[in-house]
Parts: structure tokens; sequence; C-alpha cells
């Protein structure tokens, strides 16, 4: 069995990154100045919420050779010793300056870009979001479509879920209060929701507070009324205030400089811009109870960007591209989470939710047990940039290779047969499913392909057939009828290490998609989600 690999070698993905192909009848793609004469163009703004950045950079595109930036992709500027290159981060939410300039900006072409020592500031480090807009604008060239100048940012934190991490989760504004801060104290009564540690205090006068864990320096508080105590020292208040978490902080601040920003002439960007999307990459609830938590944070993360009204939203709201994570390098099974998001996705009749692409088949950075490597971040970007490009170029809304939303597991003898539903668009009209397992796209040979079934919690022994649509499982044991079986997809693995190199759980079944524009010789494909369901024999 073939071992996991922690990461394509550099040499290999500046080699294939460089030999990406420039159009020279589109004036702003990479290395192209845009004329002077040039109309001013349309933006888009896309917005990843979540952790897509830490330990998956290395050293930004540019140091690969290829521009990711010029023509097809701005960020932010700001103002703060703590960020020396100027452009906002990738890492926006752990430590926001309190001021952001109304300043867009291009990266030109540069040996000396990103400033050594400062990758993580440069806001081209290499990133899920900034992968996945990138891959859609070459989808774009590729097949003739439109390229808009899009803004991408993130506002996120690490190790955090909707509701809860180190910055106080990454959702919008959890309480309302009465509060006065004297000092480096503040007083809080009459608290609606709850205020949670690591939170930002949002209220007139107040600057750049935020929640110490609760009991510091002797406080009350423990997320209602009481006292607690707050970075800085100011005096304020009382006065209406209330407490928000740092990604939602940065957002706030990010937004309206964006739309100050434009229109710019210089670059040709027209004003307003046109808020597309959110690219949810944290993962789900960190309550692993039941599937029910993550379908609550999820719910209530879509509504609380809807009710931004970000401009270009209009009245229908954003769309919401929504990644399975994998399971840690040193997990067995998968978990509640895993199964909520699933579900989440599957049953939201909303128009706007998209199943995006699993990533139990990418190598990990091998840093720890849960990011991705370099490779797998730019193939994961791929993969949702298909889910972007189906849903907004084709104009249908995309829906991955998953377990068929309609038709029953059935069982034939000693043979279970799974049905799955094809991907949506275009690239998947004729395509076939197959096995996928070379040490990049697939990691390996997963034990039974990823198929489990177990009767009273024991494996049974499993072959899967690819027939069709769907797949067959021929089971060793003799089953009799009454007999509850549990099916399963990519929940159950070997596991591994911690650090380690892959997830501990995953499987092989995909369909082949479109040419790769970053990979030459690759295919974008639509991975298989995980299930588990029991049926009765």
């Amino acid at each position: 069995m073939a071992l996991c690999k922690s990461a394509i070698s550099a040499a290999l993905l500046t080699a294939v990154l460089l030999a990406v192909p420039a159009r020279a009848d589109m004036s702003y793609v990479a290395g192209v100045t845009v004329p002077n004469n040039a109309p001013l163009r349309a933006t888009e703004a896309r917005i990843t919420a979540g952790q897509s950045w830490t330990t998956n950079f290395f050293s930004g595109m540019a140091s690969h050779g290829f521009n990711s930036m010029q023509g097809l992709l701005y960020q932010g500027k700001v103002t703060s010793a703590n960020y020396p290159t100027s452009i906002l981060p990738t890492s926006a939410g752990i430590n926001l300056p309190s001021g952001v300039n109304n300043k867009v900006v291009g990266i030109p072409p540069s040996a000396a870009w990103p400033i050594a020592g400062f990758s993580l500031d440069t806001g081209d480090a290499l990133t899920i979001g900034r992968s996945s807009i990138l891959a859609l604008q070459w989808l774009r060239i590729a097949n003739g479509k439109a390229v808009p100048p899009t803004i991408e940012f993130n506002n996120g934190c690490p190790s955090s879920s909707w509701v809860s991490g180190p910055c106080g989760g990454l959702a919008s504004p959890s309480a309302t209060f009465t509060g006065s801060i004297s000092g480096a104290t503040l007083t809080v009564s009459g608290t609606v929701g709850a205020i949670v540690t690591g939170q930002w205090v949002v209220g007139a006068g107040v600057t750049d507070a935020q929640i110490a864990a609760f009991g510091t320096s002797g406080t009350t508080g423990t997320g209602g009324d009481g006292t607690y105590s707050v970075s800085g020292s100011q005096t304020v208040g009382p006065l209406p205030m209330t407490s928000e978490s740092a990604a939602w902080r940065a957002l706030n601040a990010i937004a309206p400089a964006v739309a100050a920003a434009l229109p710019d002439a210089l670059q040709k960007l027209a004003s307003p811009t046109v808020y597309k999307s959110v690219l949810w990459v944290q993962g789900g609830s960190f309550d692993l109870t039941s599937i029910t938590p993550t379908i609550t944070e999820w719910t209530a993360m879509e509504a609380a960007y809807d009710a931004l009204n970000l401009p270009g939203a209009g009245t229908t709201g954003m769309l919401y591209y929504l990644p399975i994570r994998a399971p840690n390098s040193d997990a067995t099974t998968g978990s509640n989470a895993i199964l909520g998001g699933v579900k989440f996705v599957r049953d939201n009749a909303n128009g706007r939710t998209v199943g995006a692409c699993p990533w139990y088949q990418w190598a990990f950075s091998g840093a720890d047990n849960i990011h991705l490597g370099d490779y797998g971040t730019i193939r994961e970007g791929e993969c949702v940039a298909l889910a972007e490009y189906v849903t907004e170029q084709e104009g249908t809304l995309f829906k991955p290779l998953w377990r068929a939303l309609s038709g029953n597991i059935t069982r034939s003898g000693q043979t279970l047969t799974v049905p799955f539903d094809r991907p949506v668009g275009s690239f998947f009209a004729s395509a076939s499913m197959a096995w996928m397992s070379d040490a990049n796209d697939g990691i390996k040979v997963w034990p039974q392909m990823g198929f489990h079934v177990k009767r009273s919690g024991v494996d049974l022994t499993v072959t899967p057939t690819i027939v069709g649509m769907t797949v067959q499982l021929a089971i060793a044991e003799t089953i009799t009828p009454g007999d509850v079986l549990e099916v399963s997809y990519a929940y159950y693995g070997p596991g591994g290490p911690n650090p380690g190199p892959c997830s501990g759980v995953g499987g092989n079944l995909m369909m082949p998609g479109p040419a790769s524009t970053l990979f030459p010789g690759k295919t974008i494909n639509s991975w298989a989600w995980p299930f588990l369901e029991s049926i009765t024999a």
C-alpha cells in the first residue's frame, strides 16, 4: 500500500506554475499591464471565512515564479507596524490594525517580493481561498469567459468554530449590553446574549478592547453581567456596547475600506464592488455530541453574512461554498461535525449553498495533524473553483459526487449497491467514476477504497467495484435477512501519527473533470463526499 507524502516538491510546484499559459488577448492577465485607455472594470469581492493560511504558505506564490495578483486578484492595503509590508494579510482577524487604508493594490512581479521574514503579512501567502479565486479566473480564461478583477480577503482566526476559539469564534456580535470601561476593566449590565473570551468590545469611543480570559485580575463575568478584563486602558461609558469576534471586527473594517477605495482609475477598478460569495474553510462545530451543533452554527453563519447586505448581494444574498474538511491525521473515524456539514449542504434548499470539495484526498503539511500542504492547498482551491465556475458561469447550482439524494442502498445476495449522483456541470456530463490513488492526488490506496460495511460494530470484508453511477460492495461474510448493516465511505480509516502527512481517514472515489489550468497533465476532479448510514438487509 502506498504511503501518503507530506507535500509535492517545491521544484515541481515551480515547474507547473511557470507552465501556466498567458492569453495574449487578455489585457489584464498575469504580467500584462492594463492600458491607460482601458475602461473601468466591474470588480468582484470574495470573502474567505475561517482558517486557511496557518501552515500552508511558503513565502507566497510569487516566490515560485507565479504572479498571483496582477490584474486577476487585488488585495487591501493597511497602515500598521504589525504589517511591515502594508498588505492586508491573509490572517486578518487575528491582529487587524485599528486603521485600514481606503486602498486596493495589485502586486507587480518582483524578485524582491515578498519581503523576507514577512511572508505571513504579504497578502499573497498561499491559501485555499486565494487559490480558488486564481483558479476560477484561469478557468474563465480557458473557457472564453469574461474575467472581472477580484478582491479576495480572509476574516478568520485559527483553531476556531463559528462560536468559539481564541478570537471569540468567527461569529457576528453575540451579546449586547450597557458597558463602561475604566482602565482595563469592563463593567457590564443588561446583557442579552453571551460574551465570549477573545471577543472585541464595540461601542462609541471604544478603542481596541479585547476581552481576556474570564476571571483575569479578579473579574467576575462569565458571559453575562459582571466585570471583565480587557486589553488597553481607557475611560468610556456607560453606553450601549456589543461584543463580536475578531473575524467579524475585521470584516467590518475591511468592507468599508474596500468600498472607499473604488473607483480606482489607476487600477481600472469600477465601483461599487459586487460581493459574490463566502468560502467557509473552517469546518464544523467543536461540539461533537451530535450533528445538530454544526447545522445550527452554519445556519447562523449564512444568516449573519446575509444580514450585512453587502454591495451587490441584493435581496438574494451571496453564494456559500462549503467544503468538507478532512479528519485529523491521527483520526480513525470521521466526526459529527463532518456528518453535520454534509447534511446541512444536502438538505439546504436556499439555492445559494454549494457543496464544494472535501479534502481528505490531499497531503498535509506534516507540521501538525490537520493543515493541507502547499500542493493540496492549491488543488483544494482548484476544486472549489470548479464549483464556483459551474454555479456562476454555467448558471446551475453545483452539486458534487455524493451519495444519491434519491435511491436507497440495496442488497442482492452478498452484494450491496450504493447509488451516487453525477456531479452537476457540463464537465461531468459524460465522465465516469474512477479510483484515484497517486501520491499527490488521492494520497494512497485506502483500505477497501474507503468503503466500509459493519455489522454489530465489526468490519466486514468488502470488495468495491464501480458499475456506472453505483459502487457495488461484494461482502465476503454471509449476510442474512434482517441484518443491520452500517455502510460508509471516507468515514473510517487506519489513522496515523500526530503530526502526520495526511488524514487518517479517506477514500479513492472521484469523477475526473476539466483539465487543470495550474497543473498541466492534471484534471480538476469531483471527489466523493463522505457518508454514513444504516440499512436492514
